[in-house]
C-alpha cells in the first residue's frame, strides 16, 4: 500500500511540475513572440500603456492593476514582469526588442522652458538584459519625469514615456514599438 501510494504521489508531482513548466514556457514564447515582433517593427523596445494608478499605491497595488489588464491576456508574461513603483500615476511596461538589450530608468523633469533635463546619474531602475519591466510614473500628463535607456548590440535608444493628449496613446517615439490594447474608439483598454 505504501509503495502505491508512493508512486501515486510522484506521478502527481510529475505533473505538477510539467504543468508548471508548460506555463512558464507559454510565458517565455509569448515574451519571444513579442520581442520578435518590436524587432520586426524597427523597434528596439516595446511599451504599453496599462492603465492609471494611485500615486502612493504600492507594488502590490500595481500588480493587482497589471492582472487584472487587458494587455496581459494577450501577453500572460507580464503577470509575473517586476514592478518599479516611482512616483506618478500612469503605469506603462517597457519590453526590451532582445535578450541583448537592457532597460534602464532615470530620473527627468522639466524646465521653465519645458526641455527636459535628464539626470542619467540618477537611475531609478536598472534591468538585466532582456528583462521586461513595469513602471508606474508621471506625475502630470504634460511631461514624463523619468528617462528610458535600452541599450543593446542595436545602439541606444532614449526616449520619455507618457501619452498624448491629443488621442490617449502611448506618444510615438522612434524605435519603440507601442503593443498597448486600445478599445473601439481607441482609447486604452482599461482593466476588467
Amino acid at each position: 500500500m505504501k509503495k502505491k501510494l508512493s508512486v501515486l504521489c510522484a506521478v502527481l508531482l510529475c505533473l505538477l511540475l510539467a504543468a508548471g513548466c508548460t506555463n512558464k514556457a507559454e510565458e517565455d514564447a509569448g515574451l519571444a513572440t513579442l520581442q520578435k515582433s518590436i524587432r520586426e517593427s524597427g523597434g528596439t523596445v516595446g511599451i504599453a500603456f496599462l492603465g492609471y494608478t494611485d500615486s502612493e499605491g504600492t507594488e502590490e497595488t500595481l500588480k493587482s492593476l497589471v492582472k487584472e489588464s487587458t494587455c496581459v491576456r494577450s501577453y500572460p508574461f507580464l503577470s509575473e514582469t517586476g514592478v518599479v513603483a516611482y512616483e506618478g500615476a500612469e503605469v506603462f511596461v517597457l519590453v526590451p526588442g532582445g535578450n541583448d538589450c537592457r532597460i534602464t530608468v532615470c530620473k527627468a523633469g522639466i524646465t521653465e522652458e519645458g526641455t527636459y533635463i535628464d539626470w542619467t546619474d540618477e537611475v531609478i531602475y536598472e534591468g538585466r538584459p532582456g528583462e521586461a519591466v513595469i513602471l508606474r510614473c508621471n506625475l502630470s500628463e504634460i511631461c514624463a519625469n523619468v528617462l528610458v535607456m535600452a541599450e543593446g548590440s542595436g545602439g541606444t535608444l532614449q526616449f520619455h514615456p507618457r501619452l498624448s493628449m491629443e488621442n490617449g496613446h502611448v506618444e510615438a517615439q522612434p524605435g519603440c514599438f507601442d503593443f498597448s490594447v486600445y478599445d473601439e474608439s481607441g482609447a486604452a483598454d482599461p482593466p476588467q
